[in-house]
Order: structure tokens, then sequence, then C-alpha cells
């Protein structure tokens, strides 16, 4: 532990701010950090996405996670085998080599649950040293959605993941950037939250991330 925090240290000193808050915004979406059992407990970062976000995938392997260490994106079903032929591509599998990077982030991004046996994600409590606007338009991307029903039209964050106290803190981090937003209860039985976007404050959000966003999810602003 005490090697990751230092380790966390030299890179948040020499890292790009960039890379930092891309990865940030994948990880309060569909990114996850594996401990490699075969390399030591090595972590490497893995996400999977459907079909229509390849081109989204290939930009960031070619911008931020192949300047960290060699990655390969895999497709599946994998065509190319016997038991898949003639199938069609639904998703795509996006992941690196083990780097000390993923290893220092792994331990601010998740704890072990004794219940459940397993390393579950978490939102770090140094949140707000990584998050910027850049991370907030990969976050969009990766586990939002336009909401235009009704008269809503506002952008919801799928964080179910993550517990009430945590979407609290999450929608502290909205509110510096002058984003209001409210807890719409995703399912009572299982206390799961989605944040949703305060209608009011979509032009902000929107002069905020639009810099920033892939143009094949622009949609996702209702634009």
């Amino acid at each position: 532990m005490i090697l990751n925090i230092y380790l966390l240290y030299l890179f948040f000193n020499y890292i790009p701010s960039l890379t930092l808050n891309t990865i940030t915004g994948n990880m309060l979406g569909d990114g996850s950090i594996r401990l490699s059992k075969k390399n030591k407990g090595g972590g490497k970062y893995a996400m999977t996405m459907d079909v229509y976000s390849l081109n989204y995938i290939n930009n960031l392997n070619e911008n931020i996670y192949s300047k960290i260490t060699n990655t390969k994106i895999y497709a599946y079903p994998n065509v190319l085998l016997p038991q898949h032929k003639g199938k069609k591509i639904t998703q795509y599998h996006f992941s690196t080599k083990t780097h000390p990077l993923f290893t220092a982030l792994h331990s601010l991004w998740y704890k072990w649950d004794d219940v459940q046996k397993k390393f579950i994600k978490i939102v770090p409590l140094n949140i707000s040293e990584m998050f910027s606007e850049i991370s907030l338009a990969y976050w969009i991307m990766d586990d939002g959605y336009f909401d235009s029903y009704g008269r809503t039209k506002t952008v919801l964050l799928c964080t179910e993941s993550f517990t009430k106290e945590e979407c609290i803190i999450l929608q502290s981090l909205l509110e510096k950037f002058n984003i209001k937003s409210t807890l719409k209860v995703r399912d009572k039985t299982k206390n799961s939250y989605r944040i949703r976007i305060s209608k009011t404050s979509m032009n902000t959000v929107i002069s905020l991330v639009k810099p920033h966003m892939h143009k094949d999810f622009l949609y996702k602003l209702g634009i």
C-alpha cells in the first residue's frame, strides 16, 4: 500500500492531466482495473462496450492507453473461431498489459469485500484531484444517456454500482462546475441510484464537455 501511494504521487506529478482525467472518467463509467495473477498482482485496465463504440475505443487506445503500455482490442464473438463462424460481432473488449500506474490506481478505485470475496469498485477519496470537465465528458460517453422522455430532456448518469453516499460525493463534483443534479431511485430493493442532471444545467454541461466528446456520442447530449 505504501509503495502504491508513493507511485501515485509520482504519477500525479508526471503524467499528463489529460491522461489522468480521461482514466477517471472511464473508471466512473465502463472502465475496470484487474489484478493479474500471472504478473504478481500487477494492474491492467479493461473495458467492454457495444459494437457501435469501436471508433471511440480506437480513439482511446491511440490517444491515451497505448501511450502507457501495450493494448489490444478483441471482438466478441470472435468470427475467426470456428464456433463463432457466421455470428455478428456484438461488442468489443479493450485491455492493456499490466502497468504500475494501474496497479497503484487499483488501490484507490477498489476495496476488498469480505462478504462477496472480491474487490468492488468505489469512488476514491481523492476523486476531486483527478476530476475535470474532461472526466465528465468520458463519464457521459461511457455511462450516460440522454433522457428525452416528456419534458425531461436531460442527461442521466448510471451510478447504480456506487452507494448513495458515493453518488452524493459525485454530485458535489458537479456542483463545482455549477451543475445541479438530483438522485433518481433506480432500484429500491438494492438501494441504487442514478444521477440526473437538472435541465437548467444542460447548457453548462454541453459547453463544458462538447469539446472533449467523440462525435459518435454527441447524441448523449441531445445534439
